[in-house]
């Protein structure tokens, strides 16, 4: 996985080319989080090429039910290195996004954290919601990254 610098200057270079391949995030609504078990994240990965505009209302849902959100799309017909590129990108924003929810939860008590908590702390556990086969093939690459935990899957309009 490319870091850094690098990694930035690439990654301003492929939104200029393919400006639809953003990574999104969405924060939960704050009253909702206790309720809803606390900071869940959830990935919405949408349809070949598809607008944001697309995910952005599936995206207000889920915040609004408390879950963070992190939405993207990955173009059609882009190169193996830019969908490693991208990929990294959305490992990169759930992982922030999980430490971000984490550091802000007031639930965490040091003197009781195991080593078994505490890896399960740094690994981020997220809901998948994906649409049709480019939400698949995405899922089907992170999956095999093993980045983070997943506990759920929702396809929607997609082969099973």
């Amino acid at each position: 996985m490319i870091r850094g610098k690098e990694f930035s200057a690439m990654y301003n270079v492929i939104r200029r080319l393919f400006p639809a391949a953003t990574v999104e995030i969405g924060k939960a609504a704050t009253e909702k989080v206790a309720a809803s078990g606390g900071n869940r994240i959830v990935l919405l990965l949408g349809f070949g090429g598809a607008p944001k505009r697309f995910l952005r209302p599936i995206a207000d849902w889920h915040n609004c039910q408390g879950r963070h959100t992190v939405s993207f799309t990955m173009p059609l017909a882009v190169p193996a290195i830019i969908r490693q590129l991208l990929e990294d990108e959305i490992v990169r924003q759930v992982h922030e996004v999980h430490c971000s929810s984490s550091s802000s939860s007031s639930s965490f008590d040091s003197s009781k954290d195991s080593d078994r908590e505490s890896e399960s702390r740094s690994r981020p556990s997220v809901i998948v919601h994906s649409f049709s086969n480019n939400g698949i093939w995405v899922y089907g690459s992170l999956k095999r990254r093993d980045e983070f935990d997943i506990d759920k899957v929702m396809i929607d309009s997609a082969p099973t």
